[in-house]
């Protein structure tokens, strides 16, 4: 099925979602994606909203669009028309990368959740593929011509699944970082391997979360030594985060 979905002939601003599987879909699930869908697009774009143009099911095939777009036979101001193209498409670049980026995460991050971002869109694709073994295919068409594709297989969905689940977890409940992060920090060798293997924008974060999770008369020392075997390793930029770090909670006791 690979070509089929990135093969059919959308409409300007139209995107495709596509979950690829032969058991059919609850009515619970398909509501839920497309509440999620509709929730992020107005939390990113206040006062628009996402019309689903087309619907199909056994595979679900979902076609959405910006409500203005739709209408554009009766929108003359091309100004207009151009920035509604470019809101549903920003969307499903967002989508796209939100989904490449929790494939790429190794552990979960307990970070604040920026309003732009789809991220219950991405929860909920990914939660209803790893629950029913499903691909999927994202297909998008912008206003100006030019067409974004993604194919992911169900065990890159289950790992987001598994990755945006448990950092939910730990929005709610501080206390279950060391479970959902799995990272033994007796370990500083496994520690650093984990720094390495992410965005440094997210390790940054992570030495942060750390650093709470050691207690106060260790952070000092431990935060010393791992910025040290870092700098050893060549890791300078991570070894400068976690000297940022170092100096931040030095501040702070002051």
């Amino acid at each position: 099925m690979a070509a089929e979905p990135f093969n059919r002939d959308l409409s300007p601003g139209e995107l495709l979602i596509v979950l690829d599987g032969q058991r059919p879909f609850s009515a619970a699930d398909i509501a839920s994606l497309l509440s999620s869908l509709s929730n992020d697009y107005r939390a990113a774009n206040p006062g628009r909203q996402l019309l689903v143009t087309s619907l199909q099911t056994g595979s679900l095939w979902v076609t959405v669009m910006d409500g203005l777009t739709a209408a554009a036979p009766y929108v003359k101001d091309a100004a207009v028309l151009a920035k509604d193209g470019k809101a549903i498409f920003d969307f499903g670049k967002a989508i796209r990368d939100e989904l490449v980026r929790k494939k790429k995460q190794s552990v979960p991050l307990p970070q604040p959740i920026a309003a732009h971002l789809p991220h219950r869109s991405v929860e909920k694709i990914a939660q209803i593929a790893a629950d029913s073994g499903r691909g999927l295919y994202l297909h998008q068409k912008g206003a100006d011509g030019s067409e974004l594709q993604l194919e992911m297989k169900p065990p890159e969905l289950e790992h987001i699944h598994h990755i945006t689940q448990a950092e939910r977890r730990l929005r709610r409940s501080p206390r279950e970082k060391v479970v959902a992060m799995r990272m033994p920090l007796h370990d500083v060798s496994s520690v650093i391997d984990q720094l390495a293997s992410i965005d440094l924008s997210d390790a940054e974060t992570l030495i942060r979360t750390m650093t709470t999770l050691l207690e106060p008369q260790e952070r000092a020392r431990y935060l010393a030594r791992l910025a040290g075997l870092l700098r050893e390793e060549g890791h300078t930029p991570l070894a400068d985060l976690v000297i940022r770090e170092l100096d931040r909670i030095g501040r702070r006791g002051r």
